[in-house]
C-alpha cells in the first residue's frame, strides 16, 4: 500500500491525469512552489481522502478530482480564482469544502453528485489546515453557503 505521497519543493504544474487512477494514495503532500492543478490530475484516486491545495495555485482545471469518492475534506486557498467544470464531479463522500470568500464558482455542474456536501465553508482568511487537520485551523470570516445551485442531480 503507497498511502502518503509528497511532491517535492520546486514542482510549479500538476500535468493532466499525473495522478489519475492512484487507486492507493491516501494522501498526497503538495508544495508551496505549486501554480497550476490541470484537469484531471487527481481524477479517481479512489482512496484520497482530503486535500490542501497550498497557497500559489491559481488555477485548478476541470475533473481535476472527478470520481476521488473517499474525499471527505478539501481546502482551496484565496489564490485559486476560479473553479473550473465538473471539478469535484463525483465526489460522493466529500462533506467539507473550504473556499476564500473572494473564489468564484463559474464552471458547470461543478460538484455534481456530491450527494454529501450541502454547504461551502467561505473564508476571509484562514491558516492552511496541516495534516487533513481542518476543525483546527483558525480562520476569519467564516460563513456558509448553500450550494444547491451548483448541483445538478
Amino acid at each position: 500500500m503507497i498511502g502518503s505521497v509528497t511532491v517535492p519543493e520546486g514542482v510549479r504544474v500538476i500535468g493532466g491525469g499525473a495522478f489519475a487512477d492512484s487507486n492507493r494514495i491516501t494522501e498526497i503532500k503538495l508544495p508551496r512552489t505549486l501554480e497550476r492543478i490541470e484537469g484531471g490530475a487527481f481524477s479517481f484516486c479512489n482512496a484520497l481522502e482530503w486535500m490542501v491545495v497550498p497557497r500559489g495555485v491559481n488555477y485548478i482545471g476541470g475533473h481535476a478530482f472527478w470520481h476521488c469518492v473517499s474525499m471527505t475534506k478539501i481546502w482551496l486557498p484565496d489564490t485559486v480564482t476560479d473553479i473550473e467544470d465538473w471539478t469535484f464531479d463525483e465526489c460522493g463522500q466529500l462533506y467539507k469544502l473550504y473556499m476564500h470568500s473572494g473564489t468564484k464558482i463559474s464552471g458547470e455542474r461543478v460538484f455534481d453528485r456530491c450527494r454529501e456536501l450541502n454547504d461551502i465553508i467561505r473564508y476571509d482568511y484562514m491558516e492552511e489546515p496541516t495534516n487533513g487537520d481542518f476543525e483546527r485551523a483558525e480562520g476569519v470570516g467564516l460563513v456558509r453557503e448553500n450550494i444547491e445551485r451548483y448541483k445538478m442531480w
